[in-house]
């Protein structure tokens, strides 16, 4: 149960850790408190006290646009909340027989993808935050990418160069700068033209030497982006296997456009760590 913690006005920090961890591991998670306290259906609390000035604008910017694409209030905030793939069920609460009825109406409710669209280019929900209309591909839509190398090296050699969630200038070109904040689990990367790039850390296995990680900011046409990379012991332990998966679903490219940008950045990366172990060897 995550209660006011996944709302259509208060979402960032659960999207930080708690959402994509669940979603990694198969942890459902019920949201309770969907309309924040009150204020998303006409109240003025937020958090159980009056609502400050910052979520009242957001408030107003969000009821601008409802009103404009004449789309309830209480449909936009449930369906954000159930929108996330690791939500597996909303709590809203009602104080009497008929707000039941309204609850599941705005649940059913047609929401242009138009508003949807409009809200994430707002700014008014994180750029992370998934939506309806990402939920709208087919399971065809959800592109995976991979690529794998083998090393001769032993993978705890590997997984000590490659290993560190703020390790990507060691071994890629592409990558001259990692900056790492909240205690390390999410890096802030700048490519060689100055594009940033914002990750965080999902999960970390150091004995099976593996991390998965999500992407927040980007410039790549892509949603719901959740990636793998993990060192794989072959043969008698003195050769490596490494292995960079991911899946995502694409926006405003085809599937294969998608799967061939995140396989070619992927190939490109294994090949400059094969490079990389080379330099070094003795």
């Amino acid at each position: 149960m995550l209660a006011g913690r996944y709302t259509l006005l208060d979402h960032e920090r659960a999207l930080q850790r708690l959402m994509p961890t669940a979603e990694a591991e198969g942890v459902d998670i019920v949201v309770g408190g969907p309309y924040s306290s009150g204020i998303l259906v006409g109240g003025k609390h937020f958090e159980y006290a009056d609502a400050p000035p910052a979520i009242v604008a957001k408030f107003e910017k969000i009821k601008a646009l409802t009103e404009r694409y004449h789309v309830p209030m209480k449909a936009a905030a449930l369906q954000f909340s159930l929108a996330h793939p690791a939500a597996a069920a909303v709590i809203p609460g009602a104080t009497k027989p008929e707000r039941i009825r309204e609850d599941h109406a705005a649940l059913t409710a047609a929401i242009p993808d138009d508003f949807w669209r409009e809200l994430r280019q707002q700014g008014l929900v994180a750029a992370n935050a998934p939506l309806p209309i990402d939920h709208l591909a087919t399971a065809a839509d959800v592109t995976e990418a991979a690529a794998s190398i083998d090393l001769p090296a032993p993978p705890e050699q590997v997984w000590q160069l490659i290993g560190g969630f703020g390790s990507l200038p060691d071994w890629l070109p592409y990558i001259p700068k990692s900056e790492l904040s909240e205690g390390g689990r999410v890096r802030r990367l700048a490519n060689p033209d100055g594009t940033i790039i914002v990750e965080r850390l999902v999960t970390f296995d150091q004995p099976g030497r593996r991390y998965t990680y999500v992407i927040q900011q980007a410039p790549f046409p892509v949603t719901n982006y959740l990636s793998t990379l993990c060192v794989r012991e072959t043969g008698t332990g003195n050769g490596s296997r490494v292995e960079w998966s991911g899946r995502f679903t694409p926006t405003g490219v085809s599937t294969a456009d998608a799967a061939k940008l995140f396989r070619g950045i992927y190939e490109d990366g294994l090949k400059a760590l094969a490079a990389r172990l080379a330099a070094t060897a003795p």
